[in-house]
């Protein structure tokens, strides 16, 4: 007698890379902003390099082959309006950082704009970097 099997997989909630990756620069830039509160150049070059290196390597290694760099830039463009988003709604609140005040100013729109442009060129480019870091030490 034959019997048949039936494997299922449980699929539950799964990111993807860019999501994950972002996920992580996210938390990272948030909490290099209201926690750390790290300033100066090294402040200013670990936000903009630092984060966004490691979030585009996390995308790039959890990426299919090929789809590595692409995961990379999205990761830093969802992150970029992810954090826009937040410091918008902190700035309705009057709860910017320090480190938010001093380098953008203190009034909402100009400083949320400013924060979007700076974070999405930034980001975008070095979690490009990160992938770009990733796949050529990988092999």
């Amino acid at each position: 007698m034959a019997t048949s099997v039936t494997q299922s997989e449980s699929r539950g909630l799964r990111a993807s890379p860019d999501v994950v990756g972002a996920a992580v620069i996210v938390v990272l830039g948030l909490l290099h902003l209201f926690g750390l509160q790290i300033g100066g150049v090294v402040g200013f070059v670990v936000l903009l390099v630092g984060w966004p290196l490691v979030g585009g390597t996390v995308a790039a290694r959890l990426s299919p082959v090929g789809e590595e760099r692409v995961a990379g830039v999205v990761a830093g463009a969802l992150a970029a309006i992810t954090t826009t988003i937040l410091v918008l709604v902190l700035g309705l609140f009057g709860a910017w950082s320090g480190f938010i005040t001093t380098t953008f100013g203190v009034t909402l729109w100009p400083v949320t704009f400013g924060v979007l442009a700076v974070l999405t060129i930034a980001w975008s480019v070095f979690g490009l970097a990160g992938a770009e870091l990733s796949v050529r030490l990988s092999g």
